[in-house]
């Protein structure tokens, strides 16, 4: 997407984060044929998120990306590194409903 307006930008990525945060919940308890019907747009949320501009703007939304995709990926472990470095630097309240 050829956005220019950062507004139009973040509000695309927290729509981007939110629906990450629903499919995750939402794929928990569902079956792998349910869970496959849902990739393409899971990793097309996940590559909005990663490729944002490295401004502080956006700072968080790209972390989120990398959270996400560590935990769509299997790797839970630096899912859960991501969320502890971000509790160590005071962002308990902001990671606090963040599953993992």
């Amino acid at each position: 997407m050829n956005i220019k307006s950062e507004t139009m930008i973040e509000r695309y990525a927290i729509i981007c984060s939110n629906y990450l945060h629903w499919k995750y919940d939402s794929l928990k308890q569902a079956k792998s044929q349910e869970k496959n019907k849902h990739k393409r747009n899971i990793s097309k949320s996940i590559k909005y998120l990663t490729k944002l501009d490295k401004s502080p703007r956006f700072l968080i939304y790209k972390i989120l990306g990398n959270y996400y995709k560590n935990i769509f990926t299997g790797d839970i472990d630096s899912a859960i590194n991501i969320k502890h470095h971000l509790k160590e630097l005071g962002f308990t309240s902001l990671t606090k409903n963040w599953p993992i």
